[in-house]
């Protein structure tokens, strides 16, 4: 059986956006379709840049938490997005808050980055393997249900905004 710290390792992206739109609901009842993208965006966007970034630096899916992964990217784009204005701050907390999800504390050298030294690489993972990991969580029902409202979330979610448009 998975401990509770290992589900939230693999956090699927609607699962990122399910528990940031959750904490974040009250500032985006107003403005909901520009606000709940904002969330999305920030939710996902550790993952955005640093996935494709390990697997072209390392060639590998083992190595998806770099750069903006870090406490000084997350900070820096915090302040910009304030800076920015309005409702971009939200960009910045949702990035923030994907850091606690994966429990970055975890991985000091990327967190603090570069304060303790360089980001070690983590053991090479082809995408069968990284796919194979994903799946061997599904067992776990916490890791299951987190997920599937996730997607079942970001579905509605979705069907609002195209609806809304029409």
């Amino acid at each position: 059986m998975l401990s509770s710290h290992e589900f939230i390792q693999v956090m699927l992206p609607p699962a990122h956006i399910l528990v940031n739109s959750l904490i974040l609901f009250p500032f985006a009842r107003k403005k909901p379709r520009k606000r709940f993208a904002y969330i999305a965006f920030g939710s996902i966007l550790p993952d955005l840049i640093d996935k494709p970034l390990g697997f072209l630096l390392y060639h590998s899916f083992g190595n998806g938490r770099l750069i903006a992964h870090t406490l000084l990217f997350n900070l820096s784009l915090l302040l910009l997005c304030v800076y920015l204005g309005k409702e971009l701050w939200l960009i910045g907390i949702c990035s923030m808050l994907h850091l606690v999800e994966d429990q970055m504390w975890r991985m000091p050298d990327v967190l603090f980055f570069p304060f303790l030294g360089p980001i070690r690489k983590r053991p090479s993972m082809d995408l069968g393997r990284r796919i194979e990991s994903v799946f061997a969580h599904l067992h776990n029902p916490a890791y299951l249900a987190l997920n599937v409202a996730g997607c079942i979330f970001l579905s509605v979610l979705i069907y609002i905004c195209i609806k809304s448009e029409s």
